[in-house]
């Protein structure tokens, strides 16, 4: 194969050279030349000559040269076959050296088969005995996993119960907050009645009423008139709580309530008629009248029941 392409390398590079110089011939060129310049017709011609004998010699240097070079291939092909044969005889060592390698690794194979075998034997014990206790623990876990599934089941079942009861206690409490919420109203309304009743006890407590008043024993005496007056009881018995104006006559309640008032009031006159009346505030409530006719002393006693405020 070698020697095949250097001779067309060696053909491929005379044909080139050749089509250069074909390239650059003269003949191949056209010119126009005169018919009546014969001097320059003759000088082509003599110019196409060297240039043929130029061209001639060139080729035969050129087919020496293929000649050299056909020789070095058929050198090439017999160096070719001296290293084939070289080859060759290594190869046929190495064979030898691969069969004997072959023998000496089945002896090995051979010599080790019932050692790989014993601990191949150990090794498959081992791993039963490894698979057994395996075996045992899957077997407690499963019984383990069991037990987990029937205490989530009885947890799940609590759960069930516990969120019932969770719920009967968060509607009890929501019962509880709606009752305290009424309680609270409740309390509040107690708490206004309490201050109310105490600001009323503190002023029934410190303000009792209660008054007796007269006229100044055996010094005072009422001149009586066609018209009427204010009788003033200046000689004070009792006057709790200071209602009562011994300067006035005028009795002032200080808190609202019910109070009473009984007045008695006599006259030594003889053919008179007395007149008393009990007012409140301008208006008059009560009067009571009598008329003396036998000299003797005529008493008028009046009483009375009044809400005050």
């Amino acid at each position: 194969m070698r020697v095949i392409i250097s001779l067309l390398f060696l053909l491929f590079s005379t044909f080139r050279a050749l089509s250069l110089n074909n390239q650059s011939n003269p003949l191949n060129t056209k010119k126009e030349i005169p018919v009546q310049d014969i001097n320059a017709e003759l000088q082509y011609l003599r110019n196409t000559v060297h240039y043929l004998r130029d061209t001639m010699l060139a080729q035969e240097v050129q087919l020496e040269n293929v000649k050299t070079n056909l020789k070095d291939p058929e050198d090439m092909v017999l160096d070719l076959r001296l290293d084939f044969k070289v080859l060759e005889r290594e190869n046929a060592a190495q064979d030898v050296e691969i069969k004997t390698m072959k023998d000496e690794v089945e002896n090995m194979k051979k010599e080790n088969a019932d050692a790989v075998l014993s601990d191949v034997q150990k090794d498959l014990e081992n791993l039963k005995m490894e698979n057994a206790a395996l075996v045992a623990e899957l077997t407690a876990l499963k019984i383990q996993m069991d037990d987990n599934e029937q205490n989530v089941e009885n947890l799940t079942h609590q759960n069930a119960e516990q969120a019932a009861e969770l719920k009967a206690v968060k509607n009890q409490i929501e019962d509880l907050q709606q009752k305290n919420s009424e309680i609270g109203g409740l309390k509040t309304r107690l708490t206004s009645v309490e201050t109310k009743v105490e600001k009323l006890n503190n002023m029934n407590a410190g303000g009792k009423v209660a008054f007796s008043a007269a006229l100044t024993f055996n010094t005072e005496y009422v001149q009586a008139g066609p018209s009427e007056m204010n009788l003033v009881f200046r000689n004070i018995i009792t006057n709790v709580g200071n209602a009562y104006s011994s300067n006035t006559g005028f009795f002032t309640a200080p808190v609202k309530g019910v109070y009473f008032f009984r007045f008695t009031v006599a006259d030594i006159l003889s053919s008179r008629t007395m007149y008393t009346a009990l007012y409140r505030n301008q208006q008059r409530i009560m009067l009571l009248g009598e008329y003396d006719m036998d000299h003797h002393v005529s008493y008028l006693v009046g009483g009375v029941t009044l809400q005050l405020e």
